[in-house]
């Protein structure tokens, strides 16, 4: 009998916005780097509200940014945060 690799699982990245009133946040994912990524969501988030970001280690990461200033949103972002769909469920703070 062959012994066969174990599958990944899938897996949710919860994006959590614990500081701010209200937040601007884009979640993408996929293999390819922050904005070759494809997009999962663009939300505005009140404080302690989430997104849950479902993925599977076949699509590899999840990235996310916010806005630079959430107190003054004008459309500048943050660089993207890069997380792993090959680990366990997380949760995250965006702030």
């Amino acid at each position: 009998m062959v012994a066969l690799p174990a599958l990944g699982k899938a897996q949710t990245v919860t994006l959590r916005n614990e500081n701010s009133a209200t937040v601007n946040v884009e979640a993408r994912k996929g293999n390819q780097e922050g904005d070759q990524a494809a997009v999962y969501r663009v939300a505005r988030l009140a404080k302690n509200e989430t997104i849950n970001v479902p993925c599977s280690p076949s699509e590899g990461f999840v990235f996310f940014r916010r806005d630079a200033d959430p107190d003054h949103p004008n459309g500048q972002w943050t660089g993207w945060t890069k997380i792993s769909c090959r680990s366990d469920s997380q949760t995250v703070r965006v702030n």
